[in-house]
């Protein structure tokens, strides 16, 4: 079981000990999932969060009888379903590979075994809630302030061979155009 890039992380948030690496492996579940596997399932509850040692993941949901693309994860990146995980509640989106995936989980109990033995974990935990925050944020100006070709760079640039990995329309969907848009912002790239 690779751990490595995992406390890498962790520890980018907060230095931790070996007893806290110790308890945290103790209780990771390693995976290999295929493409298309669903991590998260609308209505029902979130019970794990993932790391991604290889591959990617998207989240999304359903309006209007569309798909409407949400959220990109790459390798390296905890992947969670943060109202549904934390509060126990039945989620409102899905969480889907978008390749065959190595990832780490760990359950709820788990997590919770955690924060009651390791005080260090609260702190991550909002480290890391507020990582995803700033994201969130940094992702809604770029919806308010970038045009559709500067977003659709932005995610080239940052998300490698996301092409491969997701149709023209999901692509489209999560630069919330429509896949015609995108199509005019692709010719007029290149």
């Amino acid at each position: 079981m690779n751990t490595e890039k995992l406390f890498q992380e962790l520890s980018s948030f907060y230095p931790i000990s070996q007893d806290f690496k110790h308890a945290v492996s103790s209780k990771l579940i390693p995976l290999s999932l295929p493409r298309n596997h669903l991590l998260v399932e609308q209505p029902k509850v979130s019970d794990h969060i993932y790391y991604i040692n290889e591959g990617s993941a998207m989240c999304f949901s359903y309006r209007d009888d569309k798909k409407k693309i949400e959220w990109l994860w790459r390798a390296n990146n905890i992947v969670i379903s943060p109202k549904s995980f934390f509060e126990q509640k039945p989620s409102e989106e899905f969480i889907q590979l978008l390749e065959h995936s190595e990832l780490l989980a760990i359950s709820h109990a788990n997590v919770l075994e955690l924060f009651n033995a390791h005080p260090d974990a609260y702190f991550i935990y909002r480290k890391i809630m507020n990582k995803y925050y700033a994201l969130s944020r940094e992702r809604i100006r770029d919806m308010q302030d970038l045009n559709g070709a500067e977003r659709y760079t932005k995610l080239i640039k940052s998300f490698r061979n996301v092409e491969l990995l997701m149709s023209q329309e999901h692509i489209a969907s999560y630069l919330g155009l429509t896949p015609q848009s995108l199509s005019r912002i692709k010719r007029s790239s290149h």
